[in-house]
C-alpha cells in the first residue's frame, strides 16, 4: 500500500494516467490520497481522508455541534462517494497530534466513543496513530526524531492495547462492517435523545447493532423490536436486549453488538 502525500495538491489528470498503469503491473497495490476531493476516487485512488468527519467529532466533544450535524455530514459523505470508496477515519495523526495536540487534548473523555466510531461507520476504514495503542498523551515532535520509548514496555498503557485489540477483532469478525461495493448501509434508529446515535449494520452473514452517547450528560435509549435480541459486546461478553427496556448512558458511553 502507498499513502500519497498532499495528493488533492496534484492535478487528477495525472493520478488517472498513472495509477490505473501501475495497477496493470500491480493489481493488489493500494492507494490512499491525503486529500478529501471526491474526484480522487474517480479511476484512481482507493481511500481518502475524511478531515470533515475528523474535525466534527472534536467539535461534538467541545459541545459545539451533536449528533444531528453528524448524521447530516455522513448522509452527504455516502452520496458524494461511489460506494467502493473507502474513507481514512481517525481520531489523530501525525499532523493532528503535533499541531493540534493529542486526541486527549482535542476530545478528553469522548476519544473512546470517537475512536470506536471509526471502526463502525460505513466505508470506514480506522487508523490507529503512533502511541495511540498505548494511550500515550502526548505530542510527538514534527521535524527531529521522537522515539515512543514507552511502547518498550509491555505493561504501559495494557488498557489502550486490549481496547484497540478488541475493536480490531470486532471490525474483522463482523462482515457486516467490511468496506467495498458491497458497503452494508448504516440504518439509525429513529426517535432516539437528541445526542444518542443508534443504528444497525446488516448483510445475510450477521447483525451488528451501535448505540453511542455523544455528550457528556447521562443519556438514556429505549430499545426497540428492531434491536431486541441476544448479542457479543465488542470485548466478548454476551448481552441482552429486552424490547421496551431503558439502557442508561454514561456521558460518552458506546455499545458495540453483534450477533
Amino acid at each position: 500500500g502507498l499513502r500519497c502525500d498532499m495528493a488533492c495538491e496534484v492535478p487528477m489528470d495525472f493520478w488517472r494516467d498513472v495509477l490505473p498503469r501501475l495497477r496493470q503491473d500491480y493489481p493488489d497495490t493500494y492507494f490512499l490520497a491525503e486529500g478529501e476531493n471526491v474526484e480522487l476516487h474517480t479511476d484512481a485512488f482507493d481511500s481518502s481522508y475524511s478531515w470533515e468527519l475528523h474535525h466534527m467529532m472534536n467539535s461534538i466533544a467541545r459541545g459545539e455541534k451533536g449528533v444531528k450535524e453528524l448524521t447530516e455530514y455522513l448522509a452527504k459523505d455516502a452520496e458524494q462517494h461511489p460506494a467502493e470508496a473507502m474513507r481514512l477515519m481517525f481520531t489523530s495523526n501525525h499532523d493532528e497530534n503535533s499541531w493540534a495536540g493529542t486526541e486527549f487534548e482535542r476530545m478528553g473523555d469522548a476519544s473512546e466513543a470517537f475512536a470506536a466510531l471509526t471502526y463502525v461507520l460505513p466505508q470506514g476504514q480506522p487508523l490507529i496513530y503512533t502511541g495511540q495503542e498505548i494511550g500515550l498523551n502526548r505530542r510527538l515532535a514534527f521535524f527531529e526524531k521522537d522515539s515512543v520509548k514507552e511502547l518498550v514496555d509491555l505493561e504501559y498503557g495494557k488498557e489502550y492495547r486490549d481496547f484497540y485489540k478488541n475493536l480490531c477483532a470486532f471490525r474483522h469478525n463482523n462482515s457486516a462492517l467490511a468496506a467495498g461495493a458491497n458497503v452494508a448501509p448504516m440504518v439509525i434508529v429513529e426517535d432516539t435523545a437528541d445526542e444518542v446515535l443508534a443504528f444497525t449494520r446488516q448483510n445475510e452473514e450477521n447483525s451488528v447493532f451501535c448505540l453511542f452517547n455523544f455528550s457528556a450528560e447521562p443519556q438514556t435509549f429505549t430499545v426497540t423490536e428492531a434491536v431486541a435480541g441476544d448479542y457479543l459486546c465488542v470485548c466478548g461478553d454476551a448481552k441482552s436486549l429486552v424490547a421496551g427496556e431503558v439502557v442508561e448512558l454514561a456521558p460518552w458511553q458506546f455499545f458495540l453488538l453483534s450477533k
